[in-house]
């Protein structure tokens, strides 16, 4: 019965998650890159340096869209390309200053999204959405 009720309540919530959170963040985004360049970003972010393999394993796509992806942040000086001493075959991927810079400016981007939020739902219910998002960020990474 547990069971039964996580699995409806984590389908229940996808929808919400999709249409107030997703989609207004991609298409924030849509101007410089798309999400799947974003989670590339923010993984180099988290995890430091990666070979192209790591890298598409942990965002869970194919090496060559994960080529294609980097590609377009390094067009954009957002990641570096760090070759290996003895096999210049073996490259690690890099986020940079600039795409540090980048996230960062994204992150400030709406210095009023708390206070929006709290005007719609109440500062109880923003401080309740902090926490599950933080349990989130907890848990997530844990399951594969």
């Amino acid at each position: 019965m547990q069971s039964e009720r996580f699995i409806e309540n984590l389908f229940a919530v996808l929808p919400y998650w999709h249409y107030k959170i997703v989609k207004p963040f991609g298409a924030l985004l849509k101007a410089q890159m798309g999400m799947e360049a974003y989670y590339c970003l923010q993984t180099l972010r988290q995890c430091g340096s990666m070979t192209m393999t790591e890298l598409a394993g942990r965002l869970k796509i194919t090496k060559q869209q994960a080529t294609k992806t980097v590609e377009k942040l390094y067009e954009k000086n957002f990641v570096s390309r760090i070759y290996g001493e003895r096999d210049r075959r073996f490259i690690h991927i890099k986020i940079t200053e600039e795409g540090r810079r980048y996230l960062e400016g994204i992150f400030r981007q709406d210095e009023n999204l708390v206070e929006r939020l709290e005007e719609k739902i109440g500062k109880e219910d923003v401080k309740a959405l902090g926490e599950a998002v933080e349990t989130l960020l907890r848990v997530l990474p844990k399951v594969d």
